[in-house]
């Protein structure tokens, strides 16, 4: 009898969306959700979710110029009905990694009522407010400060896929300044 695959001791689902403009519960959608895993304190690239999402309503000028997303890219895309059952599926029972989470958790809300899907129930680190106990002097805890401060490099930014895999890296060091912190008390 073959050996079993060895189970994860922990997995965590780092997670980032993209959107048509701020309000949630203001009319606005979707239009993108990406997503990587933290297998046992390890970024598994490999294992991503990307998806554009349709709105089936225009993207203002002012967020496609934040993320670059247009019309003509969703245009076709499968809409939220599709990708967010295929998400919610990818996160499983596993916690939820993110930055500035109630923003992204915002919308995933607003979708799951509209369709009457579940909303994952398990625990959620923002880095947001993980940096903000690191760093408790600091006025701002922008992903972009966050990733400096931490000598993280940047490149691409506000596409889901790219956010998500600063996050992750974000994530990953902070646990670790704060589990340093919490052993020296």
């Amino acid at each position: 009898m073959p050996a079993a695959e060895p189970q994860p001791s922990e997995v965590l689902i780092v997670f980032d969306t993209e959107t048509t403009g701020l309000e949630s519960k203001g009319g606005d959608e979707l239009i993108e959700i990406g997503a990587v895993p933290i297998i046992d304190g390890v970024v598994r690239e490999d294992c991503a979710f990307q998806s554009l999402i349709d709105p089936d309503r225009p993207i203002p000028p002012d967020s496609t110029r934040v993320h670059g997303i247009t019309d003509e890219m969703v245009r076709g895309q499968p809409r939220v009905d599709v990708v967010l059952p295929e998400f919610l599926r990818y996160c499983g029972p596993h916690p939820l990694v993110a930055q500035n989470a109630s923003f992204d958790l915002g919308f995933l809300e607003s979708a799951c009522e509209r369709l009457e899907l579940p909303m994952p129930t398990g625990e959620v680190h923002d880095t947001m407010l993980m940096s903000r106990q690191v760093f408790p002097g600091a006025r701002r805890h922008s992903l972009d400060d966050i990733c400096y401060r931490l000598d993280i490099e940047v490149g691409n930014r506000h596409r889901s896929i790219d956010d998500v895999l600063y996050t992750a890296q974000a994530f990953l060091k902070l646990r670790e300044r704060i589990a340093e912190r919490e052993a020296r008390r």
